[in-house]
């Protein structure tokens, strides 16, 4: 589901669907029960009581109608588009039709129902040491990204709660277009879920505008990280995350902090380039990635490396025979007798102001949800590379460039710009609310640090114990202690 403006949420429908019945008389649906929500609506499994073979079962989103001429409306509007524009593709969820009353909009679409992509990558570890089932999938996302990018849609929150399975998680479907867009050089910086978003999208500071599609194509490198090692390299590709700049730095960081293979890594490495002039085709991409033998380090290479990777190895292994998989249910594509789509501006009348239900709101700090046993506080030494190779690549440049002109980012909660003209749809800055995902848990230590156990505590505890020390001893001296 896409998330919350940034700085502000949106408040999604609080009724109660259960068994109440939407669409006409010939092609009535039944909703069941809510499967997810997010920022702008709900999403409910339903069931078509007239279906003509098995169960029926489809999702249905759930979205508020808004103001018609509003910049809800025409996010509605460009969701629905997007949708009918890359509808077809085997790892698309398709969009059945759109079904309206007077206060919601019911967008019908495939159900899948064998969970997200994060379920599968954190709960049942299922690409463990899978390089058949890594390649499979990966590929497939691939196919899937380059059809939105062929028929100039660029989706802008690519990751694994936005990628659906089948019952035999055997087939991916990437879904929610609810932040896509069709502008290709965006300037609605800050526009999707912060730990896949590039650099440029992260921060407007770097460049004028940045590209979506590099921005798409970035968050599949993170997700590829996601399923070899199980977390994502870093938390935000910005100059304030030691990670990142370790990484931006040191060619080898990758395999000096989990357990992936040098193909793995060199393919890792052209996807999340520090330089955008050097944004990996995705048709190369998917010649590369066919090529590959293991996506991981061999035993040997684990037990030969350093601690860190060591641990990683050791938490991400391969689920145990005999551990029941969650159950799921059947997977339904569509059938004859959907439903049309309807004009958005029918009913104009009954619209309502969506602005009425936005109110302000601080961001939480996403959960952290790596084992604590896995917060390494070593260091591995920072070193440069000569290679000519990764020059070509624009990787010494890009590290150079990052380092000495990205400007730190805004960490106010408001952060981008946000444009209030209706007839750009895409000016209105969105950021996705992740519930649950990854967090990079590395801290490493600054070189000269003496205290290993000081630099592998979050930064954002540090200055949280200096804010509550400075407000106790205001309170002390106003009450006079002090």
């Amino acid at each position: 589901m896409p998330g919350r403006i940034h700085g502000r949420s949106t408040r999604r429908p609080t009724t109660d669907f259960t068994r109440d019945i939407i669409g006409s008389n010939n092609i009535p649906f039944q909703l069941l029960n809510e499967i997810g929500h997010g920022g702008y609506g709900t999403v409910w499994r339903a069931r078509n009581l007239h279906a003509t073979h098995g169960d029926g079962i489809a999702a249905v989103k759930v979205l508020k109608k808004a103001r018609l001429g509003s910049t809800r409306h025409a996010f509605h509007v460009r969701e629905i588009n997007h949708q009918k524009a890359v509808a077809g593709h085997p790892n698309i969820v398709n969009m059945w039709g759109v079904i309206q009353d007077k206060d919601n909009l019911y967008l019908v679409m495939d159900y899948c129902s064998g969970g997200t992509l994060l379920d599968l990558i954190v709960k049942e570890r299922a690409f463990a040491r899978n390089d058949a089932f890594v390649k499979g999938i990966f590929l497939q996302l691939i196919d899937a990204v380059h059809h939105c990018h062929e028929q100039g849609v660029f989706h802008r929150d690519i990751k694994p709660e936005n990628i659906l399975l089948n019952r035999e998680r055997s087939n991916v479907f990437l879904t929610d277009f609810g932040l896509s867009t069709m502008t290709r050089d965006s300037q609605c910086f800050g526009t999707g879920s912060k730990n896949y978003m590039s650099p440029e999208c992260l921060n407007g500071k770097i460049a004028g505008s940045y590209n979506c599609k590099r921005s798409d194509t970035w968050a599949l490198g993170i997700i590829l990280m996601n399923m070899i090692a199980g977390r994502s390299p870093w938390l935000l590709a910005t100059p304030t995350d030691e990670c990142f700049m370790s990484y931006l730095r040191d060619r080898d960081y990758l395999r000096k902090r989990f357990p992936i293979s040098k193909a793995a890594a060199k393919i890792v490495r052209k996807i999340l380039t520090p330089n955008p002039a050097y944004d990996m085709n995705l048709v190369d991409l998917r010649k590369l990635v066919e090529k590959v033998d293991t996506f991981f380090m061999s035993e040997k290479e684990v037990a030969k490396s350093n601690d860190t990777v060591q641990l990683v190895a050791h938490y991400l292994r391969p689920r145990e025979e005999g551990m029941p998989i969650r159950e799921a249910e059947d997977h339904n594509l569509p059938s004859e007798g959907l439903p049309i789509f309807v004009d958005l501006s029918t009913t104009s009348d009954d619209l309502h102001d969506s602005e009425s239900t936005v109110e302000s709101e601080t961001p939480s700090q996403a959960e952290e949800i790596a084992p604590r046993a896995l917060r390494v506080r070593n260091v591995v030494p920072l070193v440069d590379s000569d290679s000519v190779a990764d020059e070509q690549l624009g990787w010494r440049r890009g590290a150079k460039t990052a380092a000495a002109q990205v400007a730190p980012v805004d960490p106010s909660p408001a952060g981008s710009t946000e444009e209030s003209s209706s007839s750009q749809p895409d000016s209105l800055v969105t950021t996705s609310n992740s519930s649950g995902g990854f967090r990079s848990f590395f801290r490493v230590r600054k070189s000269g640090a003496s205290n290993p156990a000081a630099a592998s505590g979050p930064p954002e505890m540090s200055s949280r114990l200096v804010t509550f020390s400075r407000l106790a001893g205001q309170f002390k001296r106003i009450l006079g202690v002090i």
